[in-house]
């Protein structure tokens, strides 16, 4: 460092430190003069403050300087590694630095997907209250109308059959004509409740298959079960109204055709997946025999309704053994489109 007088330079041997005088009004030094660099000098030692000494013709020296007469009595012999003290600080720093600038990054980025993940949400559920209320509309309108007029045209045609002597061919088609009637009236209504969705409107899938399972077993007088296992999630409208809409068709299946008195649904929520299986100990049927031509189509809307969702569809049956209905949805699909 520069004093009034020179430059003070500090120098360290396997003793210790002592300090070198440069005495000049010149330049300072050259780049050569690094810090941690290996010398050699040629210089004048000044001893001061000599004390006493115990032993006649001894002398210690309390301390000492080195007075350099000019640069060129300095020989540098190494120069410090390029990889010091200084410059590991400075890349500690930087490391630093980084890992700060990247953790500020991961978190606004976790953030601003987080932003999008709610607004995806509430546009999606502000789509499906909209689609909601106009199913409910129609709904209506369906109720009103054709399923109020389906009931009067049954109510006539009993009053009718009172008047008619039975056995005649008369009564025969109008025998036909009101059953044809009921039959109508009943998939009017199913049609009403399908579109309306009131049980997931007021409550969890958990429910509303619990309800489907009480609606459609009881007027029939078969014994139905249902159970939930694992902590239950709400999950986004699309996945869990085809989850209510495979299991009402599953049961309906096996309350129809199968001829069960006994229909098992279970449901089970896991990390990974969610599991819906339905079965029954109806008659069961062959699943590599083609159904008849205008039958399947509920077997067809509940794979279509699994590949909307990604999910995996099984249907196992033998006959008269039952049928089995396993859908499993994978949580992951269920939460990417939810958010």
């Amino acid at each position: 460092m520069r004093v009034p007088l020179g430059f003070r330079l500090v120098l360290r041997d396997a003793a210790g430190d002592f300090v070198a005088h440069l005495r000049t009004d010149g330049d300072p030094p050259g780049p050569a003069w690094e810090i941690g660099s290996r010398v050699r000098i040629a210089a004048i030692c000044s001893i001061s403050k000599i004390p006493p000494s115990e032993f006649p013709g001894t002398v210690v020296p309390r301390d000492f300087e080195l007075i350099l007469r000019s640069p060129a009595d300095v020989q540098v012999i190494e120069t410090p590694p390029w990889w010091n003290a200084e410059r590991r600080s400075w890349l500690l720093a930087g490391i630093v630095v980084a890992l700060v600038l990247a953790i500020l990054g991961v978190v606004w980025a976790a953030r601003r997907n987080q932003r999008l993940s709610t607004d995806s949400r509430r546009q999606a559920e502000a789509e499906f209250a909209a689609i909601l209320v106009e199913r409910n509309r129609i709904a209506r309108e369906i109720h009103d109308t054709l399923a109020q007029g389906l009931g009067a045209i049954s109510v006539h045609l009993k009053m009718v059959t009172d008047h008619i002597p039975a056995g005649t061919k008369a009564a025969v088609h109008l025998a036909e004509a009101r059953n044809l009637t009921r039959e109508s009236l009943t998939e009017a209504r199913t049609s009403i409740w399908n579109m309306r969705s009131q049980a997931l409107e007021t409550g969890d899938c958990s429910d509303a298959i619990a309800g489907v399972l009480d609606r459609l077993t009881d007027s029939e007088g078969i014994e139905g079960h249902f159970s939930v296992a694992g902590e239950p999630i709400r999950l986004p409208p699309v996945a869990e109204n085809n989850l209510l809409r495979i299991a009402q068709e599953a049961i309906a299946n096996a309350v129809k055709h199968a001829r069960a008195t006994r229909i098992d649904v279970s449901l089970a929520f896991a990390r990974e997946e969610i599991r819906l299986e339905v079965s029954d100990n109806g008659c069961g049927f062959d699943p590599s025999v083609p159904p008849p031509v205008g039958s399947h189509f509920g077997l067809m809307g509940m794979r279509e309704r699994a590949a909307e969702t990604h999910a995996t569809l099984t249907i196992e049956s033998v006959r008269g053994k039952g049928t089995v209905v396993l859908f499993v949805l994978p949580v992951s699909f269920a939460a990417h489109n939810h958010s």
